[in-house]
């Protein structure tokens, strides 16, 4: 069963990168991108994917590069997608 976690600091990211590295056969999915950027510097495991809702929240530029820094196999719609306006037909043509 995977973990789902909302993020709010850097500090947190860090942390959670250096927890994924400690239980790979733990998965891990990131709310939002948030902490994106630290998380995959630091985690060498391949455990921790990312949630891309709701797009109001995330850049293309941002998703794209989240696409060529960890694949599609890492990256979800997530939960808030049927929340909001035209969230999931905003992220699907992202």
């Amino acid at each position: 069963m995977p973990i789902f976690i909302h993020l709010y600091t850097k500090e947190q990211s860090r942390r959670l990168a250096r927890i994924s590295n400690e239980f790979p056969d733990t998965a891990f999915i990131v709310a939002h991108l948030i902490g994106f950027e630290d998380i995959a510097g630091i985690s060498r495991s391949e455990n921790v994917c990312f949630d891309l809702s709701a797009p109001q929240l995330i850049s293309q530029k941002r998703i794209e590069n989240a696409l060529q820094t960890v694949g599609s196999k890492r990256l979800f719609i997530g939960s808030d997608t049927p929340y909001g306006s035209n969230n999931l037909a905003i992220n699907l043509e992202t």
